[in-house]
């Protein structure tokens, strides 16, 4: 889904919201250290960088059955890397989330199906392509404090298959597809989190998570027998 796609598709839905919809925007900035840019095994082959992320996102929620609200947004977000910076990227998408919420009062218990996609334009051309999301999340409040939810979630990655540019020496192994772009960035992956917040009073929230993700990982290493071993696809990778 292009980012244009998904600001169409927002403004659609806002049109065709009822009176009672409640609009809303938000911008998010972050900045972060990622200890293993690479994902690499090996403790020669892992990099380190500094990144700062800008996130706006727009949309609108709205009942549609006693219980049970649906929001829509579009988003976009720009990610910069201080030492590689071929890793930077520009991504616009758009998401959904259809919630309900079994009983009255804040104690309720909720479920939600939610929904997202984006396209990536990077730096790096052979990181270019679309990220795809669905999931079920689920949630419910502890007394006045804390609250407590659950996500299981599925992703999934499709790689541009324009090969206007070819990445140069291709690597190749027996029994390894030498990526024409960006093979290895089609995969998928089965992600649990659970979170939990606790409210210290009305200005400060402390949040913790856990997650458990079972899929596909991309590796930017020297070659060697573990990781060409365990590969689906190689390519040439200039970013890192």
């Amino acid at each position: 889904m292009s980012p244009c796609a998904g600001v169409a598709l927002l403004l659609a839905l806002l049109g065709a919201a009822p009176a009672g919809a409640t609009v809303f925007a938000d911008v998010g900035i972050e900045s972060a250290t990622d200890d293993n840019v690479s994902r690499s095994e090996k403790s020669d082959d892992i990099e380190q960088d500094r990144f700062a992320q800008a996130t706006v996102r727009v949309g609108d929620a709205f009942e549609v059955g006693t219980g049970t609200s649906l929001a829509v947004n579009a988003s976009v977000r720009a990610v910069e890397f201080r030492r590689f910076r071929d890793l930077s990227e520009v991504a616009g998408g758009a998401g959904l989330s259809l919630r309900h919420k079994f009983g009255l009062g804040a104690d309720a218990p909720w479920l939600a199906l939610v929904a997202d996609g984006e396209f990536i334009d990077s730096d790096s051309y052979i990181r270019d392509g679309e990220r795809y999301g669905a999931g079920l999340r689920a949630g419910t409040r502890l007394g006045e404090r804390w609250s407590v939810a659950a996500t299981l979630r599925h992703e999934w990655r499709e790689a541009d298959e324009d090969d206007q540019h070819l990445p140069p020496n291709r690597p190749t192994f027996p029994g390894v597809v030498a990526s024409k772009r960006g093979d290895v960035f089609e995969f998928d992956a089965t992600e649990l989190t659970l979170s939990a917040d606790y409210q210290l009073d009305g200005a400060w929230l402390l949040l913790g998570s856990y997650s458990l993700r079972d899929g596909d990982v991309v590796s930017t290493a020297r070659p060697n027998a573990t990781i060409v071993g365990a590969a689906k696809a190689i390519t040439s990778d200039a970013a890192v």
